[in-house]
């Protein structure tokens, strides 16, 4: 082969590695800005492209008795604006994180559905740790709503602006153990900062309560008339967050002087994964068979140029050491693009990338292959 050869093929093989290396880092921002900022005009947070709230901001000065206790009734009240109703990715907007396991309780979007999950103690319930439920025609961008859940040992109701929606039997969202020391609330992100929410929340409250439907629609009236400090007169009212500050990095809790929220200048993951395993409710929606899609196409040129490279003194069949060295090389480049995006607080380090990458090594490796047989139809695959 001559050299100019050698050095293309030594160059292809190298823009594949650097286009990766590219694609799969970028932005490159190891320190983003929190995406989560003041309303300009206004009560609320605005979260636009990665923005994270959470709290207690007091790490330091842990409570004995947190916010949500062992088997007690419970009430959440949101005010909040969504920014977009079509995304197929499942976007968190409110979840309670223990430290130790996922999310115990969250709410989230998925295009216009509201989706609950709560985390059941995996000694009452080992065969299903996560219990959902979903609620079509929720979410639509830039209405303004306000929702309420109500939750007793038996049952949840979800109210929309003050009226029932629907009442989910034999499903509690009380907390059926302790939390860790560790435990807090986290708003418009996932614990591992990789589910971002786009819209406006205008408040937060929290009851150790079921309320009644009156109460309920009472309760609308008074956020919808910008009175929501009123509310400081409701017994068993443990939480109150008009995010009425429009300054600082605090939201405060106005009914007591603790369990304030933080909202970080830098974005900021409370949960790093490396080489994330599958989820157990993984499904081929579009989104999801872009990226495998994208996951396997990009490593097809790598594995293809590394067996001409490894393989440059002749275009023979490489034998099954360089084929080895090629997928060894694939996935080492994978890997260390997995590694990477581990410390990217805007990226995920997952296994199924690490497998789809690894494929796509494979089937480059297959196609040179082919490709020299055919130009070398008398050689087959030499032994070591």
């Amino acid at each position: 082969m001559k050299i100019k050869n050698k050095l293309s093929i030594f160059v292809l093989c190298l823009l594949c590695v650097s286009f990766i290396l590219f694609w799969g880092l970028r932005p490159f921002n190891f320190n983003p800005r929190n995406g989560a900022t003041w309303l300009k005009t206004g009560n609320g947070i605005n979260f636009h492209n990665h923005g994270i709230v959470y709290g207690p901001s007091e790490f330091k000065d842990f409570d004995k008795l947190p916010l949500f206790e062992k088997n007690e009734p419970i009430s959440i009240e949101l005010w909040l604006t969504p920014g977009s109703d079509g995304y197929d990715r499942v976007s968190h907007i409110f979840g309670v994180y223990d430290g130790q396991q996922r999310e115990i309780f969250s709410l989230s979007q998925v295009k216009s559905l509201l989706k609950l999950s709560i985390y059941q103690n995996p000694e009452n319930n080992k065969s299903a740790p996560h219990r959902w439920r979903w609620l079509k025609n929720t979410f639509f961008k830039g209405q303004k709503r306000f929702l309420t859940l109500t939750s007793d040992k038996t049952s949840t109701t979800v109210y929309w602006d003050g009226r029932k929606v629907i009442k989910y039997r034999n499903y509690s969202l009380i907390f059926s153990r302790d939390l860790a020391p560790e435990w807090c609330m986290i708003i418009g992100n996932d614990p591992s900062g990789t589910k971002p929410w786009t819209g406006k929340i205008h408040g937060l409250a929290i009851y150790n309560h079921a309320l009644s439907p009156k109460r309920v629609s009472e309760h609308f009236e008074k956020w919808r008339g910008e009175n929501a400090l009123s509310l400081l007169k409701e017994k068993n009212l443990i939480a109150l967050y008009p995010m009425d500050e429009r300054d600082g990095n605090v939201i405060h809790n106005a009914s007591i002087d603790r369990h304030h929220l933080l909202i970080p200048h830098k974005f900021k993951i409370l949960k790093k994964n490396f080489l994330q395993l599958p989820n157990i409710a993984f499904k081929l929606n579009s989104s999801t068979v872009r990226d495998v899609g994208i996951n396997i196409v990009g490593f097809i040129p790598l594995g293809f140029f590394l067996i001409y490279s490894l393989n440059y003194k002749s275009l023979s069949a490489p034998s099954w050491r360089y084929i080895g060295l090629a997928l060894i090389g694939g996935i080492a480049v994978s890997f260390i693009v997995e590694m990477f995006q581990a410390y990217l607080p805007t990226r995920n380090s997952s296994l199924l990338d690490l497998i789809f990458n690894s494929l796509g090594t494979g089937l480059g490796v297959i196609l040179a292959l082919v490709l020299i047989k055919i130009k070398n139809p008398a050689h087959r695959t030499r032994q070591f």
